[in-house]
């Protein structure tokens, strides 16, 4: 299922609901739900064949998490949906090789549904799978002629969990993931251009993150949560696909080898029921 630009943030909820409810029907806990503010800096390096730089974006994404949490007999579960979007400053060349300099606005949608498996009280393995919806609307700059893009690819990840609690009820965490995916899809408009869908390299991920939570004493339930990780990310470059204008065969274009590398900041309430 793709969520929608306008109607992202509902897609996204629906989707939650229908990753969790598998799980809710086999002997596990009420879950818990919690959601969070997102600041993500985020990074966007292209390179050709020849490991030269051809782009360099970065830039900040504003957004929100939502996420589902249980507790079952054996394991445990969560289904989250993200949503970020912002602006990144893009530093590249055009098609004839001249230097461009503008700007790419960025909407970003992420489903993830992760298992857990206790080791001890105080270290899991974990399982996760994703989904990510990535649009990509580079601005035009003088004769240089912008255009949209829409990255579609799924990937799996193992991960290893780390959370000591302290005396007073702070609970800190580290999760480490290592991870990838096979090749997704890339919807393309350039300019007098027919639409063209690219085939994009596969994928390797890694991923670091810290959480911290403090109990709230004026509610019952109530927590702080405040985390930090970091994230890198390398897509192969993707085969040459035929782009046409009218029907009519005028080159090829093939999505260069990519990677995304990202330093994200959350903080929240999260309740218990």
């Amino acid at each position: 299922m793709v969520c929608s630009t306008a109607k992202g943030r509902w897609c996204g909820l629906f989707v939650l609901w229908a990753l969790a409810a598998p799980v809710l029907a086999a002997d596990c806990a009420a879950p818990t739900p919690s959601a969070q503010l997102d600041q993500v800096q985020s990074r966007w390096q292209e390179f050709n064949a020849q490991g030269q730089r051809l782009v360099k974006e970065s830039g900040w994404l504003h957004g929100t998490t939502l996420a589902l949490a249980g507790d079952c007999t054996a394991w445990q579960w969560q289904a989250q949906w993200s949503y970020a979007s912002g602006t990144r400053h893009y530093d590249g060349v055009s098609s004839v090789g001249a230097a461009v300099q503008t700007r790419s606005q960025i909407q970003r949608n992420q489903l993830q549904l992760t298992g857990w498996l206790p080791m001890t009280s105080t270290w899991a393995l974990g399982t996760r799978l994703g989904w990510t919806q990535l649009d990509r609307d580079i601005a035009s700059a003088g004769p240089a002629q912008g255009y949209p893009e829409q990255f579609r690819y799924a990937d799996v990840a193992v991960g290893a969990r780390y959370a000591v609690a302290g005396p007073d009820g702070t609970q800190w965490t580290v999760q480490a993931w290592l991870g990838g995916g096979p090749a997704g899809t890339l919807h393309l408009q350039l300019p007098r251009m027919d639409a063209a869908k690219l085939r994009l390299g596969s994928s390797k991920k890694a991923q670091l993150g810290l959480t911290w939570e403090q109990p709230v004493s004026v509610l019952q339930g109530l927590s702080w949560h405040a985390g930090a990780q970091l994230q890198y990310e390398r897509m192969r470059a993707g085969p040459s696909q035929a782009l046409t204008r009218n029907g009519l065969l005028v080159g090829a274009a093939a999505q260069p080898q990519t990677r995304q590398t990202s330093a994200g900041l959350d903080v929240g309430l999260l309740y218990r029921f």
